[in-house]
């Protein structure tokens, strides 16, 4: 964000002001943003996904309808109402307005730069399936190991029980013992869930991470699988296997169900440590 803008969004400035200087503060926020994204779009990875038609078709399919959408008044508006309850908050600092801002201007091209990651990653990562199944072995051989490790010291905390305590402590350790097993196996659960879910590395295996990667950018942004998006992006240029409709729903109802329990901040969290590492494919590990 340039210095001039981000300057009217000190909070000294905004509480000196009033709504009306906020309002047009925003507004040049907005501007600004509309330049940034336009500038952007006619450039490199990203003014090659604009100028595909299924892309164009793909992204239109899944944005918001007509009557859902917000006008730009109301989108300003509502941004207003946030940078002036910052400025009315004891705690907020100047830091806080900044990032919503930033946040605020992500928005606007997190979901081609997801694209583009899945793009990259279905040409230039054919050993995407293979690496994720190497992790699964690497988490599970880890676990094997913390297990092992757990149980010794459950022996040596009971061998050392016996001659300094009564018996009751016994029970104590096995207590204790009971709750790292718990944390273990929620840490290892976590961990080969994020990776991603495809496993059978066919003919057919890009197209199905793809699918993936694509219905994790829906669900973090539109909190909707939006199939019918999914397949207008596999008829891009260069995808070279295609799948109907009734496929891609049936493979998004199986990955809503392996991720049920998380929530749609889990994949715009990631998307903003994509955005951070500039794009370096889909690092999962982040949760």
């Amino acid at each position: 964000m340039p210095e001039e803008i981000a300057e009217k969004f000190s909070l000294r400035s905004i509480r000196r002001g009033n709504p009306k200087d906020v309002s047009v503060s925003v507004s040049e926020f907005a501007s600004w943003n509309d330049r940034r994204f336009k500038d952007a779009s006619t450039l490199g990875a990203l003014g090659w996904v604009n100028k595909d038609r299924m892309a164009e078709r793909a992204i239109k399919s899944a944005s918001p309808r007509k009557k859902e959408r917000k006008s730009r008044a109301e989108i300003l508006d509502k941004i207003c109402s946030k940078v002036l309850s910052y400025a009315e908050s004891a705690t907020a600092d100047d830091f806080a307005v900044i990032n919503y801002l930033t946040s605020v201007a992500d928005r606007s091209v997190v979901y081609p730069l997801a694209i583009i990651c899945a793009l990259h990653e279905y040409h230039h990562n054919n050993a995407a399936v293979i690496s994720a199944n190497n992790k699964e072995r690497q988490i599970n051989a880890l676990k094997e190991k913390a297990l092992a490790g757990l149980e010794a010291i459950n022996e040596i905390q009971k061998l050392s029980a016996a001659n300094l305590y009564s018996s009751s402590s016994l029970g104590k350790i096995d207590a204790l013992h009971k709750r790292r097993l718990h944390e273990l196996e929620r840490h290892w659960s976590f961990a080969v869930r994020t990776l991603h879910p495809i496993r059978r590395n066919d003919a057919t295996a890009r197209e199905r991470l793809f699918i993936y990667r694509i219905w994790q950018a829906n669900m973090g942004i539109f909190r909707n699988s939006k199939t019918r998006a999914i397949q207008y992006f596999l008829l891009m240029e260069g995808i070279e296997n295609q799948m109907d409709e009734r496929n891609i729903s049936k493979a998004c109802a199986a990955f809503a169900e392996k991720y049920k329990d998380f929530s749609h901040s889990y994949h715009w969290r990631l998307f903003k440590h994509i955005r951070r590492n500039n794009c370096q494919g889909f690092d999962e590990s982040y949760g």
